[in-house]
């Protein structure tokens, strides 16, 4: 094959190449918004999961204090508001058992959103490797017609 022609086709290659890698980035970057979505999410449950368990123990050192202060109490006093004392550990333990359950969504949000994210980056590569790939080997290819344009080198 003629010179010339071997260094056009090593720069049509190279253009090629070039092009294909410029598509694997700009699908890359497309499929990093899907990504950047869950990421935020997640993020965004794991703040509320740490925010739910804060409240969650704090209620339940509230919890604990009023179980303890019981005892401290007059029998007396437990005769006449024995009905108000049983109704604020209830609602102490209503509240303990919401939280627990929102805790437990949250969880199971989470695990969710970690596997939406991880398709996500799926697709985000399975989307851009190819052109990549392709891109490279047309480099390659580029990079072999340039030196076999060159010709043989001459002895010193």
């Amino acid at each position: 094959m003629n010179r010339s022609h071997l260094k056009t086709i090593s720069r049509l290659l190279a253009l090629a190449g070039a092009a294909l890698l410029a598509w694997a980035a700009i699908s890359w970057f497309r499929g990093g918004k899907q990504v950047e979505v869950w990421k935020g999410k997640l993020a965004e449950q794991q703040t509320q999961l740490k925010a739910t368990r804060t409240e969650a123990s704090q209620l339940s050192l509230q919890y604990q204090a009023f179980m303890k202060s019981m005892s401290a109490v007059p029998d007396s006093v437990k005769l006449t508001s024995g009905k108000s004392m049983r109704e604020t550990g209830r609602s102490y333990d209503a509240s303990l058992r919401k939280l627990e359950m929102v805790e437990r969504d949250l969880g199971l949000d989470i695990s969710r959103s970690k596997r939406k994210l991880a398709d996500a980056e799926r697709t985000r590569k399975r989307a851009a490797l190819p052109f990549a790939g392709a891109g490279a080997a047309a480099w390659l290819c580029a990079l072999l017609a340039a030196l076999a344009a060159r010709g043989p080198r001459k002895a010193a």
